[in-house]
């Protein structure tokens, strides 16, 4: 059994309020093969001390064990972490958007050949012995 993902980047111009323009990079799962299209891990922090607001912020690409044990859309209550299928990121540069496509695909492909692998361990083995 394969597992499989394919992703899809948007672009956009983000205006700010510096002399730079930094550009705003959406990932998003479209379709996937074996395994949940939630593969985008976030961690829940306080943006506000003074309201305790809290916002979902991108930490990484799931592991087998958090495909497996972290919820998807929002935490569990007294959790702080959860997965979506799309991350919306804030980049300087077309450079820094290269870099960060690279690392994401990059480490998709981790997860899928962990993935597989571990159908691999998991395959009976006849052994005789006599």
């Amino acid at each position: 059994m394969r597992h499989g993902v394919v992703i899809q980047k948007k672009t956009i111009d983000h205006p700010t309020d510096s002399c730079f323009t930094s550009r705003r990079l959406q990932i998003s799962v479209v379709e996937v093969c074996n395994l949940s299209d939630a593969i985008f891990v976030f961690e829940t922090q306080v943006t506000d001390v003074m309201t305790l607001d809290k916002k979902g912020v991108f930490k990484g690409i799931a592991t087998p064990v958090d495909l497996q044990e972290l919820p998807v859309g929002t935490p569990l209550v007294g959790g702080e972490l959860f997965r979506k299928n799309i991350v919306d990121l804030i980049v300087r540069s077309p450079e820094m958007e290269t870099a960060v496509w690279t690392a994401i695909h990059d480490d998709i492909e981790t997860l899928i050949t962990s993935l597989d692998e571990l159908v691999e361990l998991l395959q009976p083995e006849e052994v005789t012995v006599p």
